[in-house]
């Protein structure tokens, strides 16, 4: 059998469940990785000082177990790195002063006049000054522990656009609160993973945090092959989903879908402006 290298995305979503206490078995249902090779990598980050309940997994650690795990050369500090390490203080200092992202990146260029990539640039303040941003406590409305958000894609009309003359339909992210069923409904133009992250980041702050539990229905920006019971999901959803909730995803039986759906018809015949409307949605809600 052909060696398959995970991705750092991966290692991670292994790492992070393993550590919630799940058995290997359970880890590789969900990912769809290996229970023989689930169990190397938990091995190589016990070895590396993985723990039980550990809260953060550090990008250091995933580098030194896929060191390990994975063949190959070991990896070396970049360029950039070095470059960052060798102006440490004075990034320090403005770090201390309150600068972050695309701020920090153009004082960085302006005082040592060498590009940075601000990817880069966050994980050195991130892993060698060790300043974290983002990670305070969730906030939920009225929903008990665990809080879950349950998410799915709606097809609310089609609308003729101003200027091109084009019909097109117009999608909605529906976000319903499992235990209050607040409802938070994201108008856009497709149903991409943008449109996804897009709305979700909206739903947060309307909501006034970030639910701990996801529960999505199977659209395609979230589940990359549907199962009731272990279903696999994008490289991209995970990887949001490790750095804004503090559960993974957990697949859903229907019959909670009904509870939330039978207020979706009136989301599809809301209102849309006059001036785009096309005749097939004057009704209210399209065929």
């Amino acid at each position: 059998m052909a060696y398959r290298e995970l991705h750092v995305v991966e290692v991670k979503e292994v790492l992070r469940l393993w550590s919630r206490g799940h058995g290997f078995r359970t880890v590789a249902k969900r990912t769809g990785v290996d229970r023989k090779t689930v169990r190397r990598y938990v091995e190589a980050a016990q070895k590396a000082g993985l723990v039980l309940g550990a809260e953060v997994i550090e990008d250091a650690l995933i580098a030194e177990v896929a060191e390990v795990v994975q063949p190959g050369s070991a990896a070396e500090v970049g360029a950039m790195r070095e470059h960052l390490r060798a102006h440490a203080d004075a990034i320090r200092k403005w770090v201390d002063e309150g600068c972050r992202g695309p701020k920090l990146a153009r004082l960085v260029l302006r005082t040592t006049g060498v590009p940075v990539p601000l990817r880069t640039l966050q994980r050195f303040v991130a892993e060698d000054l060790g300043v974290r941003s983002g990670q305070g406590d969730t906030v939920r409305i009225v929903d008990p522990d665990p809080g879950v958000l349950e998410v799915d894609f709606l097809e609310l009309c089609e609308f003729d656009e101003i200027g091109t003359g084009l019909t097109r339909k117009l999608h909605a992210l529906l976000c319903t609160a499992g235990y209050s069923r607040h409802q938070f409904l994201w108008p856009c133009l497709g149903q991409t993973q943008d449109d996804l992250i897009e709305g979700l980041e909206a739903a947060w702050a309307f909501f006034g945090g970030v639910f701990p539990i996801l529960l999505p229905d199977n659209c395609s920006p979230i589940v990359k092959k549907a199962d009731p019971v272990a279903p696999l999901f994008t490289e991209g959803f995970l990887e949001y989903a490790q750095a804004r909730v503090s559960t993974p995803p957990r697949s859903r039986r229907y019959p909670v879908k009904p509870a939330w759906r039978d207020r979706v018809d009136q989301c599809r015949v809301m209102p849309v402006p006059q001036a785009a409307r096309s005749e097939r949605s004057e009704g209210g809600r399209p065929p």
